[in-house]
C-alpha cells in the first residue's frame, strides 16, 4: 500500500515491542504484517466494488504500484478508512490472542 497503511503496521510494531528485536528480525516480522493487512484490507473491499473496477483493481496490483493502488481505493471506497481502522484492530485482537496463549 502507501505510507498511510503504513502507518497501522507501524502501530502493531509498537504496540508489540517489535523495535526491540534485532533489525533482521523487524524487518522479517513487519514484511509479514505488512502482507497479512495487504491481504485483509483487499479482501473485505473486493464486495464493495462493481466488476468494472474489480479488474482496474486487478490490473493495477499486477503492476505492483502500491501508492497507485492505495489512491485506486481511496477514491472508490467511501469508507476505506474505517475498514482500514477494524483490519488493524482483527490483527492486534488475533495477536493478542496468540501472546496469551
Amino acid at each position: 500500500m502507501n505510507k498511510d497503511s503504513y502507518i497501522y503496521i507501524e502501530k502493531l510494531a509498537y504496540d508489540f515491542g517489535l523495535f526491540d528485536l534485532p533489525k533482521e528480525k523487524q524487518n522479517t516480522i513487519l514484511k509479514e504484517l505488512n502482507n497479512a493487512f495487504e491481504e485483509r484490507l483487499l479482501s473485505s473491499i473486493l464486495d464493495k466494488l462493481n466488476n468494472k473496477d474489480k479488474l482496474k483493481l486487478e490490473k493495477l496490483s499486477e503492476t505492483d504500484n502500491s501508492e497507485e493502488i492505495f489512491n485506486f481505493l481511496m477514491e472508490n471506497i467511501e469508507d476505506i478508512n474505517e475498514i482500514m481502522d477494524a483490519v488493524y484492530l482483527g490483527i492486534r485482537k488475533e495477536l493478542l490472542s496468540s501472546q496469551k496463549s
